[in-house]
């Protein structure tokens, strides 16, 4: 045995302690493919700004989809307050799915629900009645 080998130790043999040269983050051998050092900072700066990113997206569906949802409320609420208001009008007849009704407020303020428009009366709402039992307001423009 020469005085080098003696002194030199030959290194783990990786596939005998079960890992795969491939699979390590760091070269094994003398030679093999040079990567840099990468600064901690940079990558937890870059990390942060990707996860911010992705989040900030995530933001925005959830603000788009929040201002459907009050869209919606919004329209179900005046759908509750217009049944409120009729169920306080006067009127003296069984409303027929389809047809347009004029809800008017009298010079008391009392409602008044009329099949047409009377004119001394201030009109409030034109609306129809539906046949699942809800009332829409009509629009004029079309």
């Amino acid at each position: 045995m020469s005085e080098f080998d003696k002194i030199y130790k030959p290194p783990v043999n990786l596939n005998v302690a079960g890992l795969e040269r491939n699979s390590l983050p760091y070269p094994t051998e003398v030679g093999s493919v040079y990567f840099p050092p990468v600064k901690i900072e940079d990558l937890k700066s870059y990390n942060l700004s990707q996860s911010v990113s992705r989040y900030n997206e995530k933001v925005e569906y959830l603000q788009k989809q929040a201002d459907i949802i009050m869209k919606e409320y919004d329209k179900v609420r005046k759908a509750i307050e217009l049944a409120y208001l009729i169920d306080q009008a006067q009127y003296a007849f069984k409303p027929v799915p389809g047809n347009v009704y004029h809800l008017q407020k009298d010079h008391r303020g009392r409602l008044i629900l009329n099949h047409s428009h009377i004119t001394y009366l201030e009109l409030v709402y034109k609306v129809t009645f539906k046949a699942d039992g809800e009332w829409h307001i009509v629009n004029d423009n079309g």
